[in-house]
């Protein structure tokens, strides 16, 4: 099975076909996604962010 990545930045997107680039990405993703917030741990972090802006 062949793997292909997208990404995007805010001039365009790319698609990544090179199966050691791909590997690296998901790699990656893979180690974001087990550091990221819950969900709702994420919003009450926004929330938090929020607040101290509107006092700023």
């Amino acid at each position: 099975m062949a793997l292909v990545g997208y990404t995007e930045t805010l001039q365009r997107g790319y698609l990544e076909q090179d199966a050691e680039t791909v590997a690296r990405w998901v790699d990656r993703y893979d180690r974001l996604q087990v550091n990221a917030l819950s969900q709702p741990d994420s919003s009450a972090m926004i929330r938090e962010a929020r607040k101290e802006l509107d006092h700023a």
